[in-house]
């Protein structure tokens, strides 16, 4: 650990960095505007993620170690804040760009008016609200974000509401089902009283399964999930070759073959999938991309139909799927694979040995939530050599590839019988 000086010194050096890309971007950062980040070059946007991480490790310096555990065990009053805000629907009391009174918004949602202030004042620790007078209460960025972005006020209900409740029931979980592997045996099961795995119990609750749409879209839309880093980690224009095929496994949509598409002009493309997402797909196609781009019906536990592809991608599905489910994802291809074939999957991946960065949790939490949710996880390199060692010999992991500015890395396989 760096010593207080040195950390101060990297902070103050990175900090004129980005300061004066910021100005360069026209922001005098009297505005709320964060579109200079999205405009940030690869190596600053590495500096930024060791700012991040530099400004924690000066705070636990300069902490008590009692400190930190208090705030650690007092963290539980942050989600029981953002559940009430979600529940009481409290942004939309509030004009966008005016304040309104604790009074008038206590009438409004049927709250005793000293609850509510002391609710909105704990919310404040956290930039959610300001008190720009006595008496009233306006919006900062990140609740004027709940408010604008239906979105985002999705995702908040999705994980205080479908996952939160999961991760209350994990030790229920563990205890109960020690060794399973399930979908359907998990703290979720537990939570929501249902057999049901996941996504099978939320397609029986269209309101809840919106949500969670809506929610998932709101996560994977930021700039470290966005699809340009898909086509900077593989040399897609080394396969823009009219005899090259590629498909698009549990491709949803077709979002992602629709952006690799759009940045070659020969491969061709077959987006598989369950038929309702097949028939949205399909519809929503854009009609330059048709006659390089087909839609099929098909479940990826099944043996692949197509054969003699050249490149299998499968875009944030195995995370979803404990190993032996996972295995027989992999081994479904395995009749239909060609020599030199690729198996692209595109994953969050671990670090072999534990990582305390900040900047680097994103994998955690998700790997938390998988191990509550569907018993999936999220997995380090050498898991995936294991992994597909142990779906067949022929499969031979190249490497596993994450673009600067991305959470999600390139896992490459090639079929080598």
């Amino acid at each position: 650990m760096s010593s207080l000086r040195k950390l101060a010194q990297m902070i103050s050096a990175i900090a004129d960095q980005l300061e004066q890309h910021k100005e360069s971007c026209g922001s005098d950062g009297r505005t709320e505007s964060k579109e200079w980040l999205q405009t940030l070059p690869k190596e600053l946007g590495q500096s930024r993620l060791d700012l991040i991480d530099a400004i924690q490790d000066l705070k636990t310096q300069v902490q008590s170690t009692e400190s930190c555990l208090e705030d650690l065990l007092f963290s539980y009053a942050n989600t029981t804040s953002l559940h009430i805000i979600y529940a009481l629907r409290l942004p939309q009391y509030i004009p966008v760009t005016e304040c309104a009174s604790y009074s008038s918004i206590a009438e409004s949602c049927g709250v005793n008016e000293a609850v509510l202030r002391r609710l909105f004042h704990y919310a404040m620790t956290n930039r959610l609200f300001t008190e720009p007078k006595p008496g009233y209460v306006a919006h900062t960025p990140m609740s004027r974000l709940l408010l604008s972005d239906s979105d985002a006020f999705d995702a908040l209900g999705m994980t205080l509401e479908e996952m939160m409740p999961a991760s209350h029931e994990l030790l229920a979980a563990i205890n109960k089902y020690p060794k399973s592997v399930e979908p359907n045996e998990t703290a979720y099961n537990i939570a929501h009283d249902t057999n049901l795995p996941l996504y099978q119990f939320l397609a029986k609750n269209p309101e809840r399964a919106r949500r969670f749409g809506a929610g998932m879209k709101y996560f994977t839309r930021g700039d470290h999930t966005d699809l340009k880093h898909v086509l900077e980690a593989f040399p897609w224009k080394d396969y823009d070759r009219d005899n090259v095929l590629m498909v698009d496994v549990g491709g949803g949509h077709g979002v992602v073959t629709a952006k690799i598409a759009d940045a070659t002009s020969k491969i061709r493309f077959i987006v598989q999938d369950l038929a309702q997402a097949v028939e949205v797909g399909r519809s929503s196609l854009p009609p330059i991309l048709k006659s390089r781009v087909e839609f099929m019906t098909h479940d990826f536990f099944q043996d692949q139909v197509v054969k003699h592809a050249d490149i299998y991608f499968f875009r944030w599905i195995m995370h979803n799927w404990s190993d032996k489910y996972c295995l027989q994802i992999l081994r479904s291809l395995t009749p239909a694979m060609k020599p030199r074939a690729k198996v692209l999957l595109y994953e969050h991946v671990l670090p072999d040995v534990p990582n305390d960065k900040p900047s680097q949790k994103g994998g955690m939490y998700l790997d938390m939530v998988m191990l509550g949710c569907c018993n999936g996880c999220v997995r380090t390199e050498k898991d995936w050599q294991k992994l597909f060692l142990d779906a067949d010999a022929n499969f031979t992991l190249e490497g596993i590839r994450r673009v600067p500015g991305s959470s999600l890395s390139l896992i490459e396989a090639t079929w080598k019988e």
